[in-house]
């Protein structure tokens, strides 16, 4: 089960994951919270060759900039990397009329948070799409439910 879980705090914000990594079958003890830059850090649930993907790309982003202003750059750098793998994939041929069956062949979803100059959330689903996630707690992963029932 991937867990990852951001809480906004009054001076900040606690980011949890699990400390599992699934590739196939296999299981082993990992690492699922990134360094950004100094004031932000992420983490990612999903297909781990694109979690990989995205993690190489984020070292070109400006270590300076604040989330907000890193927002599209970093949308962008998720749909190229979906789209990489998708064109490296065997199978997207077969799914070229289905979209959604498309996206989930390489699944992901990305949690990135910042604590100055306020705290902040953003959340970019495995189609690109950047959303802040406003007052309020953030769970992904296929432990997200659980983690929702337990914050009510």
């Amino acid at each position: 089960m991937t867990l990852i879980l951001a809480i906004p705090a009054q001076d900040g914000i606690v980011m949890a994951s699990d400390g599992q990594i699934t590739s196939g079958m296999v299981r082993s003890p990992g690492k699922k919270i990134q360094k950004l830059n100094d004031r932000c850090i992420w983490a990612a649930s999903g297909e781990i060759a694109l979690i990989q993907r995205i993690e190489e790309r984020m070292e070109t982003l400006q270590p300076t900039e604040s989330l907000s202003n890193l927002r599209d750059q970093i949308a962008q750098i998720v749909k190229q990397c979906v789209t990489e793998l998708l064109n490296l994939d065997f199978r997207t041929p077969f799914f070229q009329n289905t979209p959604e069956t498309l996206l989930r062949l390489h699944p992901g979803d990305f949690i990135f948070v910042e604590c100055a100059p306020s705290p902040c959330i953003l959340h970019i689903t495995i189609n690109s799409t950047p959303e802040w996630i406003k007052d309020r707690p953030f769970a992904s992963g296929n432990g997200d439910l659980f983690a929702y029932a337990l914050l009510q």
